[in-house]
């Protein structure tokens, strides 16, 4: 591991030399002498790779593998129930403060209405993503990025993980991964990708 590959931002060393991002805060590493022979084109003949990868004697049995998909449909639930709970807080505030009387019971309301937005996205993305199909399909790491959100004085920052797969025809389609993923894989790696709705549950890479 050398000098060069630590973390501009927490000065943490990634424990693999492949990792993009870096495991303690999210930031992105500086690139490897290898990663940057591949801007650009990090597939290289993505064509031929795809071809070898369906070829490939594991890719029937890493084809019947199941990913684990609890952890986003709870994330979603959550939102869902947190939603009811501030809206049934809210609406025990509301006629405390009706009780006393005057303008300061109608703030109560805004509480309510936002665990009411809360419940609804919540408990509709929950039954979106459940319905969703789980596909299985040969795809190539085209690109990766972060989103951080918050990290004001008042809220924790939260960093999203995003990925770019390329599959045949030269479609590009981006999906929301976990942190372990994203650690796990990197532009230019071919596998077999697990999606549902939005979020890449999984990667199988192959080598080819």
């Amino acid at each position: 591991m050398t000098e060069a590959r630590k973390c501009a931002n927490c000065g943490a060393v990634p424990a693999q030399e492949n990792l993009r991002f870096c495991g303690w805060c999210g930031s992105e590493l500086p690139e490897t002498a290898s990663a940057s022979q591949h801007v650009g084109r990090p597939l290289g003949d993505f064509e031929s790779r795809l071809e070898a990868l369906e070829k490939h004697p594991s890719v029937p049995g890493i084809l019947r593998h199941e990913p684990r998909s609890g952890r986003n449909a709870a994330a979603m639930l959550g939102q869902g129930v947190f939603g009811l709970i501030l809206t049934g807080v809210a609406g025990v505030v509301f006629l405390v403060f009706l009780s006393v009387g005057g303008p300061i019971a109608i703030l109560p309301l805004f509480g309510v209405a936002m665990g009411l937005v809360m419940t609804v996205n919540g408990f509709k993305l929950s039954a979106r993503y459940q319905a969703a199909p789980l596909e299985r399909f040969a795809a190539g790491i085209v690109d990766e990025r972060i989103q951080v959100k918050g990290g004001g004085k008042n809220s924790a920052a939260r960093t999203h993980y995003f990925a770019t797969l390329q599959v045949r025809g030269g479609e590009r389609r981006e999906y929301r991964v976990d942190a372990d993923i994203a650690a796990d894989v990197a532009p230019g790696d071919m596998g077999v990708a697990f999606a549902k709705a939005n979020y890449l549950l999984d990667f199988s890479r192959v080598d080819v």
